[in-house]
């Protein structure tokens, strides 16, 4: 997370990893949970 230091968290190229990543996790663990009990 934090390779770059805080240039990368400061900015709107921070949030929107951030927020990208959650989004995938949370895609992720849904189709996880749809192919476990569909």
């Amino acid at each position: 997370m934090a390779s770059g230091g805080k240039s990368t968290m400061s900015g709107p190229k921070g949030m929107a990893l951030m927020l990208g990543a959650m989004l995938g996790i949370l895609l992720l663990i849904w189709g996880l949970a749809a192919l476990v009990a569909p």
